[in-house]
């Protein structure tokens, strides 16, 4: 392979005297890539419009009626619709469709409890002293001539649940628990993804609030890490034990209480959402007792990812544009989920409405049918939020890495250019948006094969027909899976660096860094792991919190089902949240590393010219890595008598510089 001024793909960077990074004379590169990103968001647009032409967001967390007509909505807006397809049934469907807009509340009636009402408000206390009047009041006009009389009852999920009273007779006691168990019967016969994507919708103020809070705590972690590094490492590990037991703690005393509750009502989602929590004591018990046996392990080491973390906080004080560069990502984010969460809450409402002939009460009921091109717009429009975010992500990092890299190559930190954080952003935007497509795309496919494995996975499960042997495939499947998407994100971020810096296509900076890394993996490792492991921790504590926040919050709103479905919608969110302010440090670690191992392979130190780029601090602490996993290899040999011996840091030396004469 020839050599270029920059290195060859698979051999040792060398000595350039015109060296200077980043390269600044670029082309566009992975256009087709671009091409085809633009492409998949013009087929989002379509399907967003597909899904407000045809779906109805009410339909998801508003009851029906036992015909069919959702509560607080014009149903009669279906009528054109329904008469153009059964032309034969407009009598039926004029008599069918019902303006319920005022009436929000599913109720049902004592004497009927089979049927269920829209009514504008359910009886409160006090109201079932008159019960005429109660009727006149509280049923609409419709129902008048049917006679019902309400019961006492409480709004719950937008249905009206009796409330027991020791003065009514046991006649109505009788009628009000067959009352109770058929809307615990209606409440449990709607679809799971109904009922999540209706709480997500319900509670949209709490996830905007942990949104906030998750910025807060994110940006408070970023700065104090930069200022007090050491502090703040053991800070992290130690309020990351305590939120962890005090999160099992929690999650203890919830399941407790829900299984009292459950005892006293019998409804699955009360039943679910005790199960939900016993699932994560569980996993925080396992969560605690790995980590502490892992810090353990790599008590000595952590000390080394301070010094080149207390490097990471040189380089971000002398860039400080880059700190606010996560509120960029976020706003982006933002924008991405204002765009997604609407359209898909009209995707998940598209079906389309339908007659369907009841022979119990001999009439027409409304009926809504999902389709496959409902279906298949769904799956596209979630593909696209996980590419999306990938890609914002990469702008992030590449954005990042370009801006430590420049302060990196520049052997007076005082002689920085101006805005490199704007510049490093502004070339990534003309030449290698093409390059992140290409990146992205490769992480979001792996994530939906993920998905897709454990969705089929859930079926067999489901179905009872998963065999040993299958299931023993299906997980060693997602395991191979979870491993290659590890690595193509840790390949995706080292690969973002050398195109940063050098201005390559996708491919090749992927090869470059690869090869890299391959020479220098010692070095590599030792840092990348234990570094990534702290950032880590960082990142859980602010899920942690923003979680318990969130469970507080959910657990206050009676109109949420799976209270815990908007609580760990809000964890993940926190979590992509941190994880963008995070890989600012992450980042600058890893650009840091990286030119480092470069900047050895270029400059050997021989002459004035070949002095390395890199700090005293960075050198010796480099040292430090290299001397540590020198005692480490020390091995017991035998000589030609067979006497056992240790070798010596001579014979190490001798070693180290024979295979650094092998590798030239």
């Amino acid at each position: 392979m020839s050599e270029g001024k920059y290195g060859d793909l698979d051999s040792p960077f060398e000595y350039v005297e015109d060296f200077e990074v980043p390269v600044q004379d670029r082309k566009c590169k992975d256009i087709f890539w671009l091409f085809l990103f633009i492409l998949f968001w013009i087929g989002m647009v379509i399907v967003a419009i597909f899904g407000f032409v045809q779906g109805e967001p009410k339909r998801l967390y508003y009851p029906s009626d036992y015909r069919g007509n959702v509560c607080g909505y014009d149903n009669t807006k279906l009528e054109r619709h329904l008469t153009k397809n059964y032309p034969n049934l407009t009598k039926e469907i004029d008599h069918l469709l019902t303006d319920l807009t005022e009436s929000h509340y599913c109720f049902f009636p004592a004497e009927d409890y089979t049927k269920e009402y829209c009514i504008q408000d359910c009886p409160k206390q006090g109201d079932i002293n008159n019960l005429k009047e109660t009727c006149d009041r509280a049923l609409p006009n419709y129902l008048n001539k049917f006679k019902f009389c309400p019961y006492k009852s409480t709004p719950y999920l937008r249905r009206c649940f009796p409330q027991k009273d020791e003065e009514i007779n046991n006649n109505s006691n009788s009628t009000s628990s067959e009352t109770e168990d058929r809307i615990v019967e209606s409440v449990n016969d709607l679809g799971y993804i109904t009922q999540i994507m209706a709480d997500l919708v319900q509670g949209w103020y709490i996830i905007l609030t942990s949104i906030f809070i998750a910025v807060i705590l994110s940006f408070v972690w970023l700065y104090t890490m930069r200022k007090f590094v050491t502090f703040m490492v053991w800070f992290t590990i130690t309020l990351y034990l305590i939120i962890i037991i005090v999160g099992a703690i929690y999650c203890l005393l919830q399941y407790q209480q829900l299984q009292k509750k459950s005892d006293d009502l019998e409804i699955g989602n009360t039943q679910r959402n005790s199960t939900l929590f016993l699932v994560f004591f569980i996993i925080f018990d396992i969560f605690f007792l790995l980590s502490l046996i892992l810090l353990i392990y790599i008590r000595k080491r952590i000390k080394l990812v301070i010094a080149i973390l207390h490097e990471a906080s040189r380089a971000l004080s002398d860039m400080k544009g880059v700190l606010f560069f996560p509120f960029v990502v976020f706003l982006l984010i933002v924008l991405l989920f204002v765009w997604w969460v609407p359209v898909m809450t009209f995707l998940m409402s598209a079906g389309t409405a339908r007659l369907v002939f009841d022979d119990d009460d001999a009439v027409y009921k409304l009926d809504y049918e999902n389709s496959r091109s409902v279906n298949g717009a769904g799956i596209y429009h979630f593909f696209g939020l996980i590419w999306s975010i990938a890609f914002i992500l990469a702008l992030s990092q590449g954005t990042i890495a370009g801006a430590i890299a420049t302060w990196y190559w520049t052997r007076d930190k005082n002689n920085l250019p101006d805005n490199p954080t704007l510049k490093s952003f502004l070339r990534l935007v003309r030449y290698h948006l093409g390059s992140l497509a290409f990146g992205s795309l490769v992480l979001a496919m792996l994530q939906l094969f993920q998905m897709i494995l454990k969705f089929i996975n859930a079926k067999l499960e489901s179905a009872s027909k998963e065999s040993k042997m299958v299931k023993c495939f299906m997980c060693t499947c997602h395991c191979c899976l979870l491993c290659l998407e590890k690595w193509i994100r840790f390949l995706n971020r080292n690969s973002y660096i050398i195109l940063a810096v050098y201005g390559d296509s996708f491919c090749k900076s992927a090869k470059k860094a690869f090869f890299l890394i391959s020479r220098n993996i010692v070095r590599v490792m030792a840092v990348d792991f234990i570094g990534d492991f702290i950032l880590f921790l960082g990142k859980l504590i602010v899920t942690c919190l923003v979680g318990i926040i969130s469970v507080i919050m959910c657990r206050a709103n009676d109109n949420l089902t799976f209270y815990l479905i908007p609580a760990l919608v809000c964890g993940i969110l926190a979590y992509s949240i941190s994880s963008a302010f995070m890989s600012v440090v992450e980042m600058t670690i890893d650009t840091i590393l990286l030119s480092f191992c470069e900047d050895c392979e270029r400059h050997d130190g021989s002459t004035v010219d070949q002095e390395p780029y890199a700090t005293e601090e960075l050198l010796e602490f480099m040292g430090n890595i290299k001397h540590e996993k020198k005692n480490e290899n020390e091995a017991i040999i035998q000589d030609a008598d067979g006497n056992e011996y240790e070798k010596d840091d001579n014979e190490l030396e001798g070693i180290d510089s024979s295979q650094d004469e092998d590798n030239k």
